[in-house]
């Protein structure tokens, strides 16, 4: 916890997210709205799904080489009980000293369950439904991003979550992929 309060003075890109801290109740952006609806719409047609696993890719997710093929076989050997795996890179957050190593599909247990960010994630369908019932009993407050919507939802849930190194999909307008992701960064 100190090494992330401490790299937050280092870098304020993503300084709530690091630092755990929530952001202003102030209103959300339309197309920020519009991803944390999309987030609850897709969880609710992968419940429809007939499938144990819910994945749920952003518009900017990138695949690497083989990245669905791993998530089938993390779907097949994994038991989808209340488990969250992130799949993607995101806010500079990477495996620590204190994190167990990664087993033979990159997947380490995180403690508390957090996201990294949501570009991509595989859900099991039970906690999907935990999750929308969070939702529906407490609805969406219109000033907090999806990523700490789920995150908090994580920890009500008592859910599993595991992060992936290395990523099986790269948040593309995080590592500058698009140019709409390059325009806030020139002078």
């Amino acid at each position: 916890g100190y090494v992330l309060f401490i790299r937050s003075y280092i870098s304020h890109k993503n300084n709530l997210l690091t630092t755990g801290s929530l952001p202003k109740k102030k209103a959300l952006p339309k197309p920020q709205l519009e991803v944390q609806r999309m987030h609850i719409t897709s969880l609710k047609r992968g419940i429809e799904a007939n499938s144990k696993w819910i994945l749920i890719l952003e518009d900017d997710a990138i695949p690497s080489k083989g990245a669905f093929e791993l998530v089938n076989k993390i779907a097949e050997n994994f038991k989808p009980v209340n488990t969250w795996i992130n799949l993607n890179s995101g806010a500079g957050l990477k495996r620590t000293m204190s994190d167990p190593p990664p087993d033979s599909f990159g997947l380490f247990q995180v403690t508390p369950a957090a996201t990294r960010c949501v570009t991509a994630y595989l859900i099991s369908k039970d906690l999907a439904r935990k999750i929308l019932g969070l939702v529906e009993k407490h609805g969406l407050p219109e000033w907090l991003p999806i990523d700490f919507i789920l995150q908090a939802a994580l920890r009500k849930t008592k859910a599993r979550a595991f992060w992936q190194q290395p990523v099986s999909f790269l948040q593309g307008s995080e590592e500058g992929h698009y140019k709409s992701s390059l325009e806030g960064k020139r002078g």
